[in-house]
């Protein structure tokens, strides 16, 4: 095993530095002989006023494990301050939180010299802005929470003025009492004020995720500030001297209270927004104690020592799962017909989800075998059932909102009416895109072909053997050019050829047709550049005509290349 010696062994002279510079600040360090006996360096000294701009203070400086890579911990005991220290830990907030505001050139003599006073007097002010980082402090942020649990909610709820509390409906997905390795959603279904009348409610798309876990009752608390103590049973005892006491229910033989808690606290450094929080109060199980006579007839029931657990909050509401997308609000009323949900089609559908458009429709007739997961973006769950329903539930899972339906059948194989006919007909009239994942050219130029008779454009997409080269291409509604240009085009430009293996296809045990060796991560940047391509479509951007990839390199290393083409309606073409 390989010995990582500690960081002043590691660098010999930096220790010295470090005290060095210290001492021509005027500042002797005394370290603790115990921490340093534990391979921590902790150093307790007093800074002059020259440094703080209010006379003497006390720090408590760690260094970290690893340093000089990452930034001393420094710490303010005897201050109080409202930003820029936790207010539990007491850590200054000396330089941004990103590890990039910290070079191993700098010192601790440099963040007490140049950085300390600043935020001293920033976090005494109560102003915001000036030197500060564009940043919010949101309170609910420095309390320890129950690790892999989560109470879920909408950041839109925002408690009426004068209302102080009422009563909450959640379910619960996971178990009571929460294990360290179990995950447990708390999904905040309903809130009601004491009146009963209904506050929030989970929007629809989430409650339906978990529709199937059992109710619970808590009480709903909302106080005009952050309770400023770190344990759960501190913040339940604040809480339950201000409101009144609540009953919960039981399970697996315990008795549980729960309560929400919502206070003001920072949303950014300019916007205030409601914080929440869920406690949850275990009582101790009740056992008989014998009385001092020991007669079993005078047993006294005894109840052992409540437990509280704090529970920190996840917002999943519409704009909550949006707010990290560039995508235009338009793009958010997209409609998409994908056909063909293998390794290609499931890993754009996965993509166009996670994009936000509110609509997929997906066509696949094939089933899931195991082993497409090598390739396929689902997972074992869904092995046995049909392609085009793993690729919606996936879709579903990472974006609830989607309206995501899956058909099964071959795009335009043998019917025994006309149901695939007019199947089509309605998802090609509604779609504001329609991507080609099939891999299979009959179905290409049938497609291509559908959706410039439903002005739609068309996105058909496809790699090469054993994934070392793929072709994207775009024909926009309405294009003077249609497949058969392109198909004309490419057979007289080499550059339109993208390269591919030599190797033989592979057929594996069970599977009715061979199929090429290749890896998921090379085949996976076809399907990003296609979906790249259809958000750009949606949003109303220029898109290249035709993009042509090639893994190959002459080191050996598969370095993605691109290259993008223009094309216009070919001379042998007949169909425009």
């Amino acid at each position: 095993m390989v010995d990582f010696l500690p960081w002043w062994e590691r660098y010999p002279g930096r220790l010295e530095h470090e005290l060095t510079a210290l001492q021509s600040l005027g500042i002797t360090a005394k370290e603790d002989p115990a921490a340093r006996a534990s391979g921590i360096i902790e150093w307790l000294f007093e800074v002059p006023g020259e440094y703080t701009g209010q006379g003497p203070v006390q720090l408590v400086v760690t260094f970290p494990e690893f340093y000089p890579f990452l930034r001393p911990d420094v710490t303010a005991p005897d201050l109080d301050m409202a930003h820029h220290q936790h207010p539990f830990g007491k850590n200054l907030c000396l330089i941004g939180r990103a590890s990039a505001s910290w070079d191993t050139g700098n010192d601790l003599a440099w963040l007490i010299r140049e950085q300390l006073q600043k935020a001293l007097d920033l976090g005494a002010s109560h102003q915001r802005g000036g030197d500060e980082e564009d940043q919010g402090e949101p309170f609910s942020d420095y309390y320890n929470y129950q690790p892999n649990a989560m109470a879920l909610l909408d950041s839109a709820w925002s408690p009426p003025a004068g209302t102080s509390g009422g009563s909450v409906v959640l379910k619960l997905s996971g178990r009571m009492p929460l294990e360290q390795g179990a995950l447990t959603h708390f999904v905040i279904d309903s809130v009601a004020d004491d009146g009963g009348k209904q506050l929030f409610n989970m929007p629809p798309a989430i409650a339906f995720q978990y529709k199937d876990a059992p109710p619970w009752k808590a009480r709903w608390t909302h106080i005009p500030e952050p309770v400023r103590a770190a344990e759960a049973e501190k913040i339940w005892a604040s809480i339950e001297a201000l409101d009144k006491p609540f009953v919960g229910q039981s399970a697996n033989g315990i008795d549980f209270a729960l309560r929400l808690v919502s206070f003001p606290e920072e949303h950014s450094q300019t916007t205030t927004g409601t914080g929440w929080i869920l406690l949850i109060q275990q009582f101790g199980r009740v056992k008989n104690k014998r009385t001092k006579s020991g007669h079993p007839a005078r047993q006294v029931p005894q109840r052992a020592p409540s437990t509280f657990q704090l529970v920190r909050s996840g917002r999943v509401g519409l704009e909550d799962m949006r707010a990290r997308l560039e995508s235009t609000s338009s793009t958010f009323s997209r409609k998409v017909l994908l056909l063909g949900a293998g390794a290609i089609g499931s890993v754009i559908a996965d993509q166009l989800a996670r994009s936000g458009i509110d609509e997929l429709t997906v066509i696949d007739h094939d089933v899931l075998e195991p082993g497409n997961l090598v390739r396929h973006a689902s997972n074992l769950q869904y092995v046995g059932g049909f392609k085009s329903g793993a690729a919606c539930a996936l879709a579903n899972q990472v974006n609830p909102y989607l309206h995501a339906t899956a058909h099964v059948f071959v795009v335009g194989g043998r019917s025994s009416d006309s149901s695939q006919r007019e199947l089509l007909s309605r998802e090609f009239d509604k779609a504001d895109v329609v991507i080609d994942a099939t891999a299979e050219v009959g179905v290409q130029r049938l497609s291509a072909s559908l959706a410039q008779q439903a002005k739609k454009p068309w996105i058909g997409v496809w790699a090469t053997n054993g994934a070392v080269g793929g072709t994207v291409l775009n024909i926009p509604a309405g294009a003077p050019w249609c497949f058969s240009c392109f198909e004309w085009t490419r057979a007289e430009t080499p550059s339109l050829k993208p390269p591919a293996s030599a190797a033989p296809l592979t057929q594996p045990i069970g599977c009715a047709e061979p199929t090429f060796v290749g890896a998921g991560y090379n085949l996976n940047e076809v399907s990003i550049h296609a979906a790249r391509t259809a958000m750009a479509v949606l949003d109303g951007k220029p898109c290249n005509d035709v993009a042509v990839l090639s893994m190959n390199h002459p080191s050996g290393a598969e370095l993605p290349q691109w290259e993008a083409s223009s094309l216009t309606k070919h001379e042998k073409c007949l169909h425009n």
